[in-house]
């Protein structure tokens, strides 16, 4: 049975104009995610700032950076209000504690969901404040919109309960497949592309998703 106690994180991210903020601002989410590294969700410090004023002060914000300059994530993370920075490229442990030390902000590390994670979270000890596992197609590490091999998230959960940080996982999650994740008990999931119709943010899809999620803590519960 699954570990329902803890409070799943709920995290939604890829927002990429007001109106996407406006949909997440109405949702359960607890965290709303900007990318600032090259994609075709990439926004600027300035949009998110102006952006951010329609935000719950409740939600915490995560800026997703990729093997970019220390001095840059921290400049933009300051501009945009960001609470939390994620690093999804190579960056190393010791690059982390720079970005902790100079920014003062939480540390999440992006690792691959492949047999090795276990493995690469060791490595990350004491540096990353929290993990987000993703998938990986062909070179493309992340926004693939298609899901891992969810039988390693048990033992990297585990790993993450004896370094006291939380771990979530990310990579084609959808209602249609949110309570088959949820069964392996992660600390929260990561929704991007998920949650989009027409590369928009969608109010219907994130309200059948939080239903699914709802019904399945319930049944849980019941058991």
């Amino acid at each position: 049975m699954a570990d329902i106690s803890k409070k799943l994180t709920l995290k939604y991210c890829g927002a990429r104009s007001l109106e996407d903020c406006e949909v997440i601002a109405e949702s359960s989410a607890d965290v709303i995610g900007f990318v600032f590294a090259e994609s075709k969700r990439k926004v600027t410090p300035q949009q998110v700032k102006r952006w951010s004023a329609v935000l719950p002060e409740r939600m915490k914000k995560a800026g997703v950076f990729q093997d970019q300059p220390i001095t840059e994530v921290v400049n933009a993370a300051r501009m945009s209000g960001m609470n939390i920075i994620q690093c999804h490229g190579s960056e190393e442990p010791h690059q982390l504690l720079q970005l902790k030390k100079q920014s003062g902000l939480i540390i999440f590390k992006a690792l691959k969901g492949n047999r090795d994670l276990v493995m690469s979270m060791k490595k990350y000890e004491g540096s990353a404040d929290g993990y987000i596992v993703d998938s990986v197609k062909d070179s493309a590490f992340g926004g693939t919109g298609i899901a891992f091999d969810w039988s390693v998230v048990p033992e990297a959960v585990k790993e993450a309960n004896r370094q006291k940080v939380p771990l979530l996982v990310a990579g084609g999650i959808s209602a249609g497949n949110a309570a088959s994740l949820l069964s392996y008990s992660p600390d929260g999931i990561d929704v991007s592309s998920g949650i989009e119709d027409e590369e928009k943010k969608c109010r219907s899809r994130i309200q059948l998703l939080e239903r699914v999620i709802r019904e399945y803590e319930k049944c849980e519960r019941a058991r």
